[in-house]
């Protein structure tokens, strides 16, 4: 894996929508500024993930967080996988509570961490090189004459994690 996520949330629970929405994004601003000096990313998505700048901070979605008067930006904060998840870990938590509070806002942790890599597309040959080899050691398992279509191959590279610091790196083909 190349980088370590968890996931986050600032939120506020200020009465008044407008100083909701102006403390989540003063705390924003504070967290990109700060994650710029850690060697950390703030990021956004699930499949693809989209680095979090001062340019586009304000178009992240502000959702209910759990009351009327609450209000939350969900984010990702990644880090380089260096050594162990652990290590990575313990950097993502240190860097959330660093993030400096604005008025009611506060920024914390929202889930655990999962591992990412940079460009799967990258591992597509070596990836699909081993499908070919698996159907043709079945197909001549069963002689000259049989043949395997493989469908499938053309999809999204996937992933899941089988360790701490690795991933399987997979395409979910099908073969007849």
């Amino acid at each position: 894996a190349d980088s370590v996520v968890m996931q986050a949330a600032i939120s506020s629970d200020s009465r008044d929508a407008e100083a909701r929405k102006r403390e989540i994004h003063a705390m924003l601003l504070g967290a990109i500024d700060r994650a710029a000096a850690g060697g950390i990313e703030l990021v956004t998505g699930s499949f693809e993930l989209t680095k979090v700048t001062k340019a586009n901070y304000q178009e992240l979605p502000l959702v209910w967080a759990g009351r009327e008067d609450t209000s939350k930006v969900d984010l990702l904060i990644k880090v380089r996988l260096g050594g162990s998840a652990p290590s990575a870990e313990q950097r993502l938590d240190a860097f959330i509570k660093g993030v400096p509070r604005n008025g009611r806002g506060a920024m914390d942790r929202t889930g655990g961490i999962t591992l990412t890599i940079v460009n799967p597309d990258q591992y597509r040959d070596p990836i699909i090189k081993l499908v070919a080899d698996n159907a043709r050691r079945y197909a001549a398992t069963f002689g000259p004459d049989y043949a395997v279509q493989v469908s499938g191959a053309d999809g999204h590279i996937l992933w899941s994690q089988v360790s701490s610091t690795e991933v399987f790196l997979y395409v979910p083909y099908r073969y007849s």
